[in-house]
């Protein structure tokens, strides 16, 4: 819940194009808002999203872009985090 106050706090700091897009990046490396977009975009379509996530939707060219590219974030959230654990396990005196 503080990473969502302090993305919005930054963004409120900052001009709309900047606002903009540090909203995206905020939405795509916190896999709970990843989530929480996904959702509603597969249950609401597009008429879920207000104001600020439309930006997120013309960034993306449309539902099928930002469904694609929220995709790709849950599936690095899913790799990585094992990998990087299996990487530093090996690296690790047991």
């Amino acid at each position: 819940m503080l990473f969502d106050v302090a993305a919005l706090g930054a963004a409120s700091l900052l001009p709309s194009g900047l606002a903009s897009r540090l909203l995206i990046v905020a939405v795509l490396i916190n896999p709970v808002d990843a989530v929480r977009a996904v959702a509603l975009l597969g249950t609401e379509g597009t008429t879920a999203f207000g104001a600020a996530p439309l930006a997120f939707l013309r960034f993306t060219r449309g539902p099928l872009g930002a469904g694609l590219l929220l995709g790709a974030s849950l599936l690095a959230w899913l790799v990585l985090p094992p990998l990087a654990a299996a990487w530093r396990l090996r690296r690790t005196d047991i």
